[in-house]
């Protein structure tokens, strides 16, 4: 298992105690980004900007994602929201 696999893995055993925060959500879409794994990011960023809806590296971030799965008009809005 690489590391990051294994960074996901401790983020779901931490899930088992506990709801996840913002910061282990923000963990978690970053690993997903860096696996290239878009579509799986996006519902992650959805729930941490609902728990932090000003936080601009949510919105870029759900931003860059959208834009790799070509949804483009998503992807400028989230984008611009993030500035």
């Amino acid at each position: 298992m690489g590391k990051y696999e294994d960074a996901l893995a401790e983020l779901d055993k931490a899930a088992t105690f506990a709801p996840e925060g913002l910061r282990s959500l923000k963990l978690r879409s970053q690993i997903y980004f860096e696996k290239k794994r878009y579509a799986d990011a996006v519902p992650v960023l959805q729930k941490a900007e609902a728990m932090a809806p000003k936080d601009p590296f949510c919105r870029r971030a759900s931003g860059m994602c959208t834009s790799e799965n070509k949804d483009y008009p998503n992807a400028v809005r989230e984008l611009i929201a993030g500035v």
